[in-house]
């Protein structure tokens, strides 16, 4: 076969994906009631389906991305039966305020996207009347919902996707999920680090000490994108 013709072949390929990916994100849009608001200043989406659980899920994105790049996470959890709420952070997406330029100091914008998430979960408690908060972030945001979740009462579970973060310790967060990509090799050593804190754990393998569960689990042949983009898996 030529290499043309292997050209065209990949070409077709990966269209076909695209646009089979197309066609389940729009299905499942169908399914799901979503709606847009101001929280404040911060422009953010809401996804319900049939409130069957009585938690809220926080969905935050990572660096340079938007609540968009989380779409399929959100829809996936309000179809599970969570009140989902996605967010643009400062400097981000329809944000219209610029980030500090202190960047990555806890003094500057950590402590900033830190109070912008804490003020969503406060409005968004007070708009749906559900105390109860779990956590989802990728990248960037697992740092920032980790510090989040140790100033929230009623804290549910974090799962950080892709995670780096000095805040998690032997006590903090009590239920932690650590997802991360295949090829993210440091990352998954990250993240058994964080479940070796409070026993050792191969991936896959939940460790569980008093009140506290951990696991860290990898995605086998994905990257960081992967958990944004439309084949969330």
């Amino acid at each position: 076969m030529s290499a043309i013709r292997v050209s065209y072949l990949i070409t077709t390929i990966a269209l076909a994906i695209a646009v089979w990916s197309v066609y389940q994100l729009e299905r499942a849009q169908s399914l799901v009631e979503i709606e847009q608001v101001l929280l404040g200043e911060t422009p953010a989406t809401f996804y319900e389906v049939d409130r069957t659980k009585d938690s809220l899920v926080v969905v935050s994105h990572g660096f340079g991305g938007s609540w968009q790049m989380m779409q399929a996470i959100s829809l996936t959890l309000a179809r599970a039966g969570h009140t989902v709420v996605a967010f643009d952070y400062i400097g981000h997406g329809r944000h219209t305020k610029p980030l500090s330029p202190a960047v990555e100091t806890l003094t500057g914008t950590m402590e900033d996207l830190v109070l912008q998430t804490l003020d969503v979960v406060e409005k968004t408690r007070a708009r749906t009347g559900l105390t109860r908060v779990s956590f989802v972030g990728h990248s960037m945001a697992t740092d920032v919902i980790v510090r989040t979740a140790q100033r929230v009462r009623s804290s549910g579970a974090v799962v950080a996707i892709s995670m780096y973060s000095d805040a998690v310790t032997p006590t903090h967060p009590k239920r932690l999920l650590v997802v991360s990509g295949a090829f993210e090799s440091r990352l998954r050593d990250v993240a058994l680090e964080a479940v070796a804190q409070i026993g050792r754990a191969q991936e896959g393998e939940t460790v569980v000490s008093g009140d506290m569960a951990r696991r860290a689990v990898s995605a086998p042949g994905s990257g960081t994108w992967v958990f944004c983009g439309l084949h969330s898996h």
